[in-house]
This record gives C-alpha cells, sequence and structure tokens, in this order.
C-alpha cells in the first residue's frame, strides 16, 4: 500500500466513519421515519465534510511540505459522509417503521440489548459503504481513466529519464509539456507529506514538484533557485 492510499483510508476512517456515527447518535430522540433518515443523512455529510476541512488543515500544519489537495477534502468528505449516511438512515428509517405504534418493552435490560444491537447493525452498515468507497476508490485500474490535458502524455518513464540534476523548472517543464499538477481524470487522492525523494542540504529552501498522470506520478525537487537536485519516478501498477 502506497502513501497516497493509506492517507486516504486513513481519511475515510476520521472523516467518514466518525461523523456517521455521531450523526446516528444525535438522531436518536427523533422519532418520526422520514426525519430521522434526513437527519442522519445530512448531519452524517455536514459532520464528515467539516471533519475533512479539519482534516486538511492539521496536515497541512502538522506537515512541512504537504501534497494534499485542501480545497477538495471537505468536498470528499461531505460526499463519503452524505453516502455512508444513506445506508444508515434508511436502516434507522425501517427499524422506526417497524417499531411504530408497538407498546414499550417493560423489560428495561431487553430494551437495552436491543438498542446495542440495532446501534451495532447502523455502525456495520456505515462502515460497509466506507470499505465498499474505498475499495472503488483504490482498486480502480489506471488503464480506464484518461486524461485531463493531452499534452500531459510527455509525463512518461522515457521524458523522466531525460531529465538532469542543475535543470531548470521551466526546462523540465518542457520536456513533460505540462506545469506540475493532476493530470488523471478521475482525481486521485494526492499523496501527503514531504515525498520520496531526500531533503538534502542543496534543496534547503527549495521546492518539491509533482505530476500525477493515470498509473504513475513523477516528482521533482528544486533547490531555491528553482534547479533540479533530485527526482523519483513512481509506477503504480508495478507495485500491484
Amino acid at each position: 500500500m502506497d502513501q497516497g492510499t493509506a492517507e486516504f483510508l486513513v481519511f475515510l476512517a476520521l472523516a467518514v466513519v466518525l461523523p456517521v456515527v455521531a450523526a446516528l447518535h444525535l438522531a436518536r430522540p427523533i422519532r418520526m421515519p422520514l426525519a430521522a433518515f434526513a437527519a442522519i443523512v445530512g448531519g452524517s455529510a455536514a459532520l464528515a465534510a467539516a471533519v475533512g476541512e479539519l482534516y486538511g488543515a492539521g496536515l497541512k500544519l502538522a506537515l512541512v511540505r504537504p501534497q494534499v489537495n485542501w480545497s477538495q477534502l471537505w468536498l470528499l468528505g461531505g460526499i463519503f459522509g452524505g453516502i455512508a449516511g444513506l445506508g444508515c438512515g434508511a436502516l434507522r428509517a425501517v427499524e422506526l417503521v417497524r417499531h411504530r405504534g408497538e407498546v414499550p418493552d417493560v423489560d428495561p435490560g431487553a430494551a437495552q440489548e436491543r438498542r446495542k444491537r440495532c446501534w451495532a447493525e447502523w455502525v456495520a452498515v456505515g462502515i460497509l459503504g466506507v470499505a465498499v468507497m474505498a475499495a472503488v476508490w483504490t482498486g480502480r485500474g489506471p488503464h480506464r481513466q484518461g486524461l485531463t490535458d493531452q499534452r500531459a502524455a510527455a509525463v512518461n518513464a522515457g521524458n523522466f529519464h531525460r531529465i538532469q540534476i542543475g535543470m531548470s523548472a521551466e526546462e523540465v517543464n518542457d520536456l513533460f509539456g505540462v506545469p506540475p499538477g493532476d493530470y488523471r481524470r478521475t482525481p486521485g487522492f494526492p499523496m501527503v507529506g514531504p515525498g520520496h525523494i531526500p531533503w538534502s542540504e542543496a534543496a534547503r529552501g527549495g521546492s518539491l514538484a509533482i505530476w500525477y498522470v493515470p498509473g504513475y506520478h513523477a516528482e521533482v525537487l528544486y533547490d531555491r533557485k528553482d534547479c533540479v537536485v533530485g527526482k523519483y519516478w513512481c509506477d503504480e501498477e508495478a507495485k500491484q
């Protein structure tokens, strides 16, 4: 599992599972099926979006040079949280419909056991939804993806090996045909952290540039004068 995939799975656990569980707890006093369903779905989406934003801000503060697309973390959290909330909300609505009009259980022990069982079912549905999304997200074949800019086809192993130490950032961009960025038509989860290239003294004050294309990504480390001091090529298919 590469670093980007691991970060994405941690993101799902923190920004989706926990908000869904919290939304279930907050919506428990609601007895109307449709209202409970709407509250769980909306609450899951809103809480997941908020946690996603906090997750991104936390990584930005904790890491020296993170590569996360900060503008999309709240959106990813909201989408995944809403989808996971759909299953939990539907299960809660069905439960309320089934038990509507029933006489309250006089045995508090049995009622408590039933509530625990229901909670386990709701959480299981949420986690299952997250697992399915994670499997779909991480298991997509690169061959099914396209490029958002056809010029990014020049981001390949051949051109990567033509990059030499001391080349300027402009020369590297000309070689790859495009500036650094994510050129996958179905965006993936960007790598988080300082990258795979050791940050030597020569790189002090410099920057890391990354190009993402289906199945590959290239990292180029520049010094403060925007000259190449290191590079790294990642073949995702070769890792599988």
